[in-house]
């Protein structure tokens, strides 16, 4: 007998999941055959017959599995318990590890979370086997087929189906929160507001004064753009409103409640920087250029200009230095194209030119929306 598997009772092992899979999914034989029928144009009798462990699962059935519901082969395979080696002193351990995963471990004395799921680690989702617009709902659901103590949850559940949504509920928050950095974001909001007046009299600042409001007012800027990029990537990997079973796991419900501390402020935001750009004596422009260096990570500038309207007089200029491609250094379906790929002027310096124009300009464009700075949304390289 192997560590983690146990060969003799390998069918016995594959039947108990294929039947919590269907359970997770709430699908009966039948429909799992409609599922997978376009893929692999199985018969009903191929899955009845594995629902009661009277046949092994294949390769084929193991790849359709995977393309029709998230699912890796990997979680039919291996048993989603072992033997608990500890016992009941062990206890203590696993709920602080359990916890660690935003998971809840409960004490059955005589199983474990398999650990051999940690070494395999989280898989990605291939977004071609349904769209992009289903790409989030598809990873959140090969993270729990891949997570020991999401999998040690199921096994052991009264109502599979609800601790499964649940489980997705969780994962869905948890992405979202780890994957953008809204403290940041908060943190250059709320110096902008302590440090200045939105109606400030800015041209009669010094020179020096005029450097440090832009640079506070750039860092919010930038912050801003950075979160309406986010939101956009998120509405694209979720755009998907159920056209196939992986994508209809995604309720509106459980994308609002994850999204919603993201969103809260947006629209008071967007006045507010509108209200520092606004005014009679001075106009604020900007330009998005990135660095021809070769790196396939390259460096980008956020310039802001403050220039007096009356004899156009530039009071002050300064460049905010960023990685676009650091934006989304997180989990996603695909890389990102850089600002590089979708430019093409230049500047004097030979840098590329991005995006340029006013700042009030850009920002009452859009007046029926609170998000901006179209030109940050992610395009996302072909697979």
């Amino acid at each position: 007998m192997g560590k983690y598997f146990n060969t003799a009772e390998s069918r016995a092992t594959v039947t108990k999941n294929y039947n919590r899979v269907r359970a997770m999914f709430d699908l009966n034989n039948k429909q799992v055959t409609e599922l997978l029928q376009p893929i692999g144009n199985f018969q009903y009798t191929r899955f009845r017959r594995l629902a009661t462990g009277d046949r092994d699962i294949t390769p084929e059935e193991l790849n359709a599995f995977y393309e029709a519901l998230g699912i890796p082969p990997v979680t039919f395979i291996y048993p989603w318990t072992v033997p608990s080696k500890t016992g009941a002193n062990n206890v203590f351990d696993f709920a602080v590890a359990a916890k660690a995963h935003n998971q809840e471990w409960l004490p059955y004395q005589l199983t474990e979370p398999n650990p051999i799921f940690t070494y395999f680690g989280e898989s990605v989702y291939p977004y071609v086997f349904t769209n992009i617009g289903s790409w989030l709902s598809g990873q959140m659901i090969s993270k729990i087929a891949t997570n020991r103590f999401s999998l040690y949850r199921l096994s052991s559940s009264d109502n599979v189906r609800e601790d499964f949504l649940q489980l997705y509920s969780s994962a869905l928050k948890n992405y979202v929160e780890t994957s953008f950095p809204n403290d940041g974001y908060l943190h250059a909001i709320k110096e902008l507001t302590d440090e200045y007046d939105p109606n400030g009299d800015y041209p009669h600042m010094s020179d020096t004064q005029c450097t440090a409001f832009l640079t506070i007012f750039g860092n919010a800027l930038l912050a801003y753009a950075h979160k309406c990029a986010y939101l956009n990537f998120l509405s694209q990997v979720t755009a998907d409103s159920g056209t196939n079973i992986v994508s209809q796991q995604m309720k509106g419900s459980y994308r609002k409640r994850a999204t919603a501390p993201l969103r809260r402020d947006m629209s008071e935001t967007i006045s507010l920087l509108r209200s520092y750009a606004d005014s009679d004596s001075h106009t604020i422009q900007y330009e998005i250029s990135t660095s021809v260096d070769g790196s396939s990570n390259p460096k980008d500038t956020f310039s802001i200009s403050l220039i007096q309207k009356e004899d156009r007089t530039e009071l002050a200029n300064i460049g905010i230095d960023f990685r676009y491609l650091d934006w989304f250094d997180f989990v996603i379906p695909t890389s990102v194209q850089p600002l590089l790929d979708r430019s093409t002027s230049k500047t004097d310096s030979g840098n590329i030119v991005y995006s340029s124009g006013n700042i009030l300009e850009l920002l009452e464009s859009s007046k029926y929306s609170d998000m901006c700075f179209k030109e940050l949304y992610p395009v996302f390289n072909e697979f």
